[in-house]
């Protein structure tokens, strides 16, 4: 972008209006960070899995047609990693949270390294703040799921091909092959460990295999080369640490079924806010023969985002998209660098930027898997009736003793009480007949939980079939009904 005549009214625009996103931004992460309950259902899960991980304990269950009923479609790391930070807060969230934080500043600093290189400070920073402003990266970046883990290994893989790619172009006659090949290596691992920590990622290490290919057969070797390593050390932990488990969990487990009513409910969301955005990445894919390197992921990243067709699929699938997007808004400006340019780009951000700004907000308990997706940024920020509803939950499940039956999981966690069943992916499968459904049917004949908290029709949807609800309302009576759940219980 021209480094004259900044100080015009768009840029002045856009200039306010990234204030008054950053401010609420911070607000936002903020609250989230601190949030003692869960701030949607699959933070429940992961803080699960990473409890687990401090115990030493298994982190694919075996399973079983008997209680606990656990699954996990995630890979390993980022258990672990929050487990690090498990140690120093009784949050029970937080750990998988501070992880994503994190990683989205490291996305951040990617993002502004890859368009300074290209571009002016001021349109590096604003590649930054087209991606930091979205409702999608806020939702995400202060949760705790594996979503920006899994970005940044994918963003880092991404800016080592690109080193990779400098290198051979910058060196002539005494090319540093070691060095390109020590990157290569490098970008195959974080590609791999990318699929590592969540495995829908998998389109990005095909993408490595042919931008590696494309700059040399040696290079296309040894991105391969660190596949098969980085495969050989996951193997050997799953034999070493007896998670065989983990393949029933990946395969069996995961087959939910597909909707395309999902893909297009979440595709238009995503649209109605992101017009821009979705311009840049498609010009990403136009300008494949100047950036091969950014056309082959952006592809890869089309093909995530579409993986939203999966049942329970969200948001955050977009995310690998919105970074080529981010990537590619610094290739157009360097590409189209005309007279009045800085005044064309600075409205385009300052329009932007307006349709991310925060205006309405709800209740973020109204967004979980797949059913209410959230239309702009606060609709995810925490409110005092969030927190309100959480304590009284907290308080109902205390009062019993014996195991609460949860449409939230992370609630139980917070009481310290013990997950017995994945409500979600538990329902999906009996009502595809591919698992047990009489498991739960007997769990409540035989009075195995105490307490049933079943969100109500004021909200999303249950996630336990109509005729689990309705044995739960012939047995329990309604005790009380909090925020969106009913309360069933003697």
């Amino acid at each position: 972008m021209q480094e004259k005549n900044l100080f015009h009214l768009p840029v002045i625009i856009a200039f306010f209006l990234a204030i008054v996103i950053l401010i609420f931004f911070m607000r936002h992460s903020i609250i989230c960070l601190s949030f003692p309950f869960p701030l949607e259902y699959g933070e429940g899960i992961t803080a699960n899995y990473t409890a687990l991980a401090v115990k030493g304990e298994n982190i694919y269950p075996v399973v079983k047609s008997s209680l606990p009923w656990l699954h996990n479609p995630y890979g390993p790391l980022f258990f672990y990693f929050s487990a690090i930070f498990a140690k120093f807060t009784n949050n029970p969230f937080l750990p998988g949270r501070i992880v994503s934080f994190i990683s989205a500043i490291l996305v951040f600093f990617l993002i502004f390294f890859f368009a300074r290189e290209r571009v002016s400070v001021f349109a590096a920073l604003a590649s930054v703040l087209l991606f930091v402003s979205s409702p999608v990266v806020w939702r995400y970046s202060t949760m705790g799921r594996v979503d920006f883990l899994a970005l940044v290994m994918m963003s880092i893989s991404i800016f080592l091909l690109y080193k990779v790619k400098r290198i051979s172009e910058d060196v002539v006659k005494s090319e540093n092959t070691n060095l390109s090949s020590i990157l290569v290596f490098l970008s195959s691992l974080f590609a791999f460990s990318a699929v590592i920590v969540k495995p829908s990622y998998l389109p990005i290490v095909f993408s490595g295999f042919i931008v590696s290919l494309n700059f040399s057969k040696r290079d296309f070797i040894i991105f391969i080369s660190g596949i098969f390593s980085g495969l050989f050390f996951f193997l050997a932990w799953i034999m070493f640490t007896s998670q065989t488990a983990i393949f029933i969990h990946w395969t069996k487990m995961n087959m939910i079924g597909f909707s395309f009513a999902n893909f297009a409910k979440i595709l238009f969301i995503f649209m109605r806010t992101h017009l821009f955005t979705i311009i840049l990445f498609i010009f990403a894919i136009y300008n494949f023969r100047r950036d091969k390197i950014l056309g082959y992921f952006s592809i890869a990243s089309g093909i995530i985002a579409f993986l939203t067709i999966k049942n329970g699929a969200i948001d955050s699938y977009f995310l690998p998209l919105l970074l080529c997007a981010s990537f590619s808004a610094a290739n157009f400006v360097s590409n189209y660098n005309f007279k009045g340019a800085n005044y064309v780009f600075s409205s385009i951000l300052a329009v932007q930027l307006g349709f991310f700004l925060p205006i309405s907000p709800t209740p973020v308990f109204t967004a979980t898997y797949g059913f209410d997706l959230p239309p702009s940024a606060l609709n995810i920020t925490p409110s005092e009736d969030d927190f309100a509803t959480g304590n009284a939950i907290i308080n109902e499940i205390k009062s019993v003793d014996e195991p609460v039956l949860c449409d939230e999981p992370g609630y139980l966690l917070c009481a310290g009480k013990d997950i017995y069943i994945q409500p979600y992916q538990y329902g999906m499968l009996a009502r595809k007949n591919i698992i047990e459904k009489n498991l739960l049917e007997d769990a409540i004949n035989n009075n195995f939980f105490s307490l049933y908290i079943i969100r109500s029709a004021k909200g999303s949807n249950s996630y336990f079939s109509e005729e689990v609800i309705n044995l739960i309302k012939s047995k329990y009576p309604l005790k009380t009904t909090i925020g969106n759940y009913n309360i069933y219980g003697d």
